[in-house]
């Protein structure tokens, strides 16, 4: 328990801080969860759509330091290619 009001603060700072970032990175598995039942299942539109959304998010979760910026590289990286493996010869 906190002592200081400084230190009360930083306390509740932390938790909102904590439950935006688990919020963040919920969003990115559902999505990367999604985009890969599409790719999966031969959605291409939606497989489409979703790697765009997965794109924004990430840079932005990235930005905000809710993941670290190479996870994020990495993350759209490896989903891209398995897009594109899936639908660039079709």
């Amino acid at each position: 328990m906190p002592i200081k009001k400084s230190a009360a603060k930083e306390l509740r700072k932390s938790k909102v801080r904590t439950a935006k970032n688990a919020a963040l990175t919920g969003e990115l598995d559902t999505i990367k969860k999604h985009l890969l039942k599409a790719i999966a299942s031969d959605k291409k539109d939606d497989a489409k759509k979703l790697l765009l959304q997965l794109q924004t998010r990430s840079a932005k979760a990235a930005k905000s330091h809710a993941i670290p910026a190479n996870t994020s590289r990495r993350n759209v990286s490896r989903l891209t290619k398995a897009y594109n493996r899936k639908f660039a010869a079709k």
